[in-house]
């Protein structure tokens, strides 16, 4: 998909909860696609579908992506909303709270929250990491 995206001239490419079983993207084929088109994003969720109504966490899965990744190539999503989970701001605390808790910084949450959903939307920049959860 992505190579027909490129071949198309398309160069906003998001690939939505990489880790699924059902897209099954390992971290070495996520880093040859960043190789091969370095303007991909990898939208990393606070819980994925597991198949039996339910959601797991993501969390030890994701940091070990943004430590081999970084953030540049990485958008944070809660996946919230649906009745068998937290409240949406409940999700993205605790998200954000085990990410830091584990070394990321408050620059790259800013970028991977803010920073590069609104260059995907043509927005400018208008962030500070105080303003993320």
């Amino acid at each position: 998909m992505v190579a027909a995206a490129l071949e198309r001239k398309v160069r906003k490419i998001v690939i939505t909860h990489p880790e699924h079983d059902i897209v099954g993207l390992s971290l070495d084929l996520q880093k040859s696609l960043l190789r091969d088109c370095p303007t991909v994003v990898f939208e990393r969720h606070y819980a994925q579908p597991d198949g039996k109504r339910g959601y797991k966490m993501n969390f030890a899965t994701n940091l070990l992506a943004l430590k081999e990744l970084g953030a540049a190539s990485t958008v944070l999503a809660t996946d919230a909303g649906q009745v068998e989970n937290l409240p949406w701001a409940q999700c993205w605390e605790r998200y954000l709270a085990y990410l830091r808790e584990h070394g990321v910084n408050e620059t790259d949450l800013a970028r991977m929250c803010a920073d590069t959903p609104a260059a995907l939307l043509n927005l400018p920049p208008a962030r500070s990491a105080a303003s993320i959860a």
